[in-house]
């Protein structure tokens, strides 16, 4: 359901950039991340910030260039706990999306090999041990951090077996990494938490 009222959001979003203000993908990703991190905390009408990003990015630029390689991704939680720590002691109540398994595929690319019989059928989830090996440790260390304000994608797509990426409506992608209209549908439920009035 979605119940329209006089909330009013302000959507800042860093295009194929993390929000992570001491590393981020780029020296442009960062200061773009900070400049934007600087307009929320000098904003007194700001009390609620909601970050999301792309939780498989392992390559970052530290604050003096040098290229970081994050394979176990703790330069990446340490990152967002260090984010979410500034946000709070600026007086800003902060929530964070958990991350989401996402399609090695694209979905329109398969549809179309399906429509000319190129192909059988799509695989529309896979098994949830993929999500847990890739996520269970960022999911632990911020449920414990965060409680509520920890906001699980995974546990609408997910079920104890698989993660889905459609159903036999619709794709909830519309890409490899971004959900399409029924997918971010889907996710309206994650936010009944947030109070945006």
């Amino acid at each position: 359901k979605i119940i329209e009222d006089n909330s009013q959001v302000l959507l800042l979003h860093l295009n194929s950039c993390l929000p992570l203000i001491d590393r981020n993908s780029s020296s442009g990703c960062l200061r773009k991340a900070k400049n934007h991190y600087q307009s929320i905390i000098k904003d007194n009408k700001i009390k609620k910030v909601i970050v999301g990003l792309t939780w498989n990015s392992d390559v970052t630029i530290d604050e003096k260039n040098n290229l970081l390689k994050d394979k176990n991704f703790t330069l990446r939680d340490n990152s967002l706990i260090y984010l979410i720590d500034q946000l709070i002691k600026n007086k800003k109540e902060v929530y964070l999306i958990g991350p989401i398994e996402t399609p090695n595929f694209d979905p329109q690319q398969e549809v179309r090999k399906l429509a000319f019989s190129k192909k059988e059928k799509i695989s529309l989830s896979v098994n949830k041990e993929y999500f847990l090996n890739k996520y269970s440790k960022a999911v632990d260390l911020f449920s414990a951090k965060m409680g509520g304000n920890f906001l699980r994608p995974d546990k609408i797509l997910c079920s104890n077996k698989a993660c889905y990426f459609g159903d036999s409506e619709s794709f909830f992608f519309s890409d490899q990494s971004h959900l399409s209209k029924s997918g971010s549908i889907k996710m309206l439920d994650l936010f009944d938490k947030v109070n945006f009035n």
